[in-house]
C-alpha cells in the first residue's frame, strides 16, 4: 500500500504529492495518466529503485516481485526460445515445451533464436521465463508501449490469463485507456495528484469511483520515506 507519497526534485519541482492507494492480492491495478505525470516514477518508488521520497510504502514481507518494462532484455540473443527457458528454469525439455505452448510457442517455434523474435514474441517469452521465478506481484512499466495495437491487446489478454490462472497481483503503468480496461482498479494520475480511483468489473466497466486518494492500510512491513526490500 502507498500512503501520502510525494516526490520533489532538488530544483523544487513537485512531481506528485500526498498520493495514497491500496493494492490487494490478485488485483490488477493500472496507474493511468498522460506522459510526464509521474506514473513511472511512482512505480520505481514502489519497486525500491528510488529512496528519496515522502510518505510510506507498505508491502508484504514475503512477497516476491517481478518486473517487466517496454524493452525486454535477454543475456544471450543467440539462444533459442527453448534453451532460454531451460537455462532460466529447472524444467525438462518436455516440460519446457509444454509451458512454452501456453505462451504461443509450438512445434518449430521453440527453436527460433531470440534475435529474430518479434516484439510480441519477446514479451511472451520474457513473461514465460519471469513466471518461473514465482513472483507474487508483477510490476509492469508500459509493457505494450512499443507494440502495435493488435499485438499489444494480445499481450493484455495474456496478462489477464496470468492474473486468473496463477493468481498474480499486477501493477501496470499505461497511458492507454484500452489497456487500462483490463484492470480491476484504475488509479488516475494527473498534475501530480490522484484524480480518481476506479473499481472495474470483468468487462472493464467502472462500478465505483472515488475522487482523489484512497488511503487504506493493513499491518504489513512499513517504510517511512523508504521501501523495504
Amino acid at each position: 500500500e502507498a500512503r501520502h507519497l510525494g516526490k520533489i526534485f532538488p530544483d523544487g519541482k513537485v512531481l506528485f504529492e500526498d498520493v495514497s492507494f491500496e493494492i490487494k492480492a490478485c488485483d490488477k491495478v493500472f496507474l493511468v495518466g498522460p506522459n510526464g505525470c509521474g506514473k513511472t516514477t511512482m512505480l520505481s518508488l514502489l519497486l525500491g529503485r528510488i529512496s528519496d521520497f515522502d510518505g510510506d510504502v507498505l508491502i508484504s514481507g514475503s512477497s516476491r516481485i517481478g518486473y517487466m518494462g517496454q524493452f525486454v532484455p535477454f543475456d544471450d540473443e543467440t539462444r533459442t526460445v527453448l534453451s532460454e527457458l531451460m537455462e532460466r528454469a529447472e524444467l525438462s525439455e518436455s516440460a519446457s515445451r509444454n509451458l512454452l505452448a501456453r505462451f504461443g510457442f509450438r512445434d518449430i517455434d521453440v527453436y527460433k533464436q531470440i534475435s529474430v523474435l518479434s516484439g510480441g514474441e519477446r514479451s511472451r517469452l520474457y513473461l514465460c521465463c519471469l513466471l518461473e521465478e514465482k513472483p507474487e506481484i508483477l510490476f509492469l512499466d508500459e509493457p505494450i508501449g512499443n507494440l502495435d495495437s493488435k499485438t499489444g491487446m494480445k499481450i493484455m489478454e495474456l496478462f489477464r490469463e496470468i492474473n486468473r490462472r496463477y493468481g498474480k497481483t499486477i501493477v501496470q503503468v499505461t497511458h492507454s485507456e484500452e489497456a487500462a480496461r483490463y484492470g480491476t482498479k484504475l488509479v488516475r494520475v494527473r498534475d501530480g495528484e490522484i484524480e480518481t480511483v476506479e473499481e472495474l468489473d470483468e468487462n472493464g466497466d467502472t462500478v465505483s469511483s472515488v475522487v482523489g486518494s484512497n488511503p487504506g492500510l493493513s499491518e504489513e512491513r512499513r517504510t517511512s520515506g523508504r521501501r523495504a526490500g
